[in-house]
């Protein structure tokens, strides 16, 4: 199964109607998009710094040549989706401090796509955890070891969340897979 029919299929399957969903590393807004698309949410959140920043590796594109490409990026992205979905908006925020604006068990929806490396995937997890409701899912993409130019922390963060919360892998079977856990 990938990632865009995971979300038909397990996603909008155990949650239903989705009041609100957040994507955590919106970068161009392509899985946003599927998001928005696929599950329908009264409200979809987009997060994400584009920004240059100490430790930051993982540049997946040309715009990470400079602040000001990733400047232009964040304003287009924006001025799209505001256009094309009333459901949606655009925070440029880094995800842990965009975290502390959402009470408790309030989110349906989170998926963490933005830093891989093992600390800030751990750091997103803890943030993002308790702001899901009973029956809503916490996920993430690239549930692997390194992609082609550095390593990736993800499936060591997510693993030890898991084994700390008894709860099951969940994953996509595909190359760059999706984990996921619902909240008991």
């Amino acid at each position: 199964m990938e990632r865009t029919g995971w979300l038909t299929q397990v996603v909008k399957k155990q949650l239903g109607d989705i009041d609100t969903a957040i994507e955590v590393g919106v970068w161009r807004g392509d899985y946003s998009r599927t998001i928005i698309r696929s599950l329908e949410p009264k409200k979809f959140i987009g997060i994400d710094p584009w920004e240059l920043y100490e430790g930051y590796t993982d540049k997946p594109g040309n715009e990470f040549k400079s602040q000001e490409s990733l400047d232009h990026l964040y304003l287009s992205v924006k001025d799209s989706f505001e256009k094309d979905f009333d459901c949606a908006e655009i925070w440029r925020a880094h995800s842990v401090s965009a975290s502390k604006h959402f009470e408790n068990e309030s989110l349906d929806f989170v998926y963490l796509d933005a830093d891989h490396k093992y600390e800030p995937v751990r750091a997103d997890i803890q943030a993002w955890w308790p702001k899901i409701k009973p029956g809503g899912i916490l996920a993430g993409h690239d549930y692997i070891a390194k992609s082609h130019i550095e390593e990736f922390g993800v499936i060591k963060a997510v693993d030890e969340f898991r084994e700390a919360n008894n709860l099951p892998l969940c994953k996509t079977d595909e190359a760059f897979a999706t984990w996921w856990a619902i909240k008991p």
